[in-house]
């Protein structure tokens, strides 16, 4: 039983952080040429104001905005961490700032 809660978790969470990087693309399609984070390892969003964006609560710093998850924010101490939760790996790319989404053929 424990096994299978275990499973039950992970699958949550891959399936919160798949929610997430859609609510990303969304910020990203209404928002073109701007950076969209869905993990911030630096503190970059860190107080910054927040605002909708394609109806998405956002946190915007210069030309960047963070769709970033409270509980991924608070309980992941890495990127690398997220990464392991994630799905799709190749949707997020890591930079200075934290994971970034990955725009490919000029949308996402």
């Amino acid at each position: 039983m424990e096994i299978e809660s275990s499973k039950l978790a992970s699958e949550f969470v891959r399936y919160s952080l798949d929610i997430q990087r859609g609510l990303a693309r969304k910020v990203s399609e209404a928002e073109p040429g701007s950076g969209v984070y869905v993990f911030d390892t630096a503190g970059y969003f860190d107080g910054a104001p927040t605002s909708l964006v394609a109806g998405v609560r956002v946190q915007k710093v210069g030309g960047n905005y963070g769709v970033l998850s409270s509980a991924a924010q608070n309980l992941f101490k890495s990127a690398n961490t997220y990464f392991q939760f994630t799905s799709v790996p190749s949707e997020v790319t890591a930079d200075s700032i934290g994971l970034k989404l990955v725009v490919t053929g000029g949308t996402c």
